[in-house]
């Protein structure tokens, strides 16, 4: 009895961690309904390396949302552009890394702070880039969108 008890523990123990460390990719649809319930301009930009690329924007907070063809498409392109945070010396950084996500968090304290999140999961990125007095809001959309 003891022995199924622990196996049980285990079993629950494996699927917590999972969970915690895998995210569900949202689809360019969904991306688009949940953006323009909650007041954003949505618009599709045509690039010819990506399947759909999205920008929202509300005021002076941008989004962008990138779906690729592949997750290794998306791996490489997320990879590029994590250079540009790790590279800017005004930006101190954080990563996260799960099953199949990667995520760097970028910011800049100062006059003109920044903030940075850039997320990859699966084959979809999701890029902003606002300033310090946004970022509650951006955390609360990534959230939002299980990003």
């Amino acid at each position: 009895m003891r022995r199924i008890i622990f196996i049980m523990l285990i079993l629950a123990a494996g699927v917590l961690i999972f969970r915690v460390f895998t995210k569900e990719a949202i689809s360019a649809e969904e991306f688009t309904l949940q953006m323009e319930a909650k007041g954003y301009t949505v618009r599709n930009i045509y690039d010819p390396n990506k399947v759909t690329s999205l920008y929202a924007e509300h005021g002076d907070f941008s989004v962008s949302f990138m779906v690729y063809e592949t997750i290794r498409e998306a791996t490489s392109s997320y990879g590029i552009m994590r250079g540009f945070i790790r590279g800017r010396p005004d930006l101190s950084y954080r990563e996260i890394h799960g099953v199949n996500f990667d995520k760097i968090t970028g910011t800049a304290r100062g006059v003109l702070g920044h903030f940075r999140v850039l997320v990859r999961v699966d084959n979809t990125i999701l890029f902003i880039a606002t300033n310090m007095e946004n970022r509650a809001t951006a955390e609360a959309l990534l959230n939002t969108l299980g990003y």
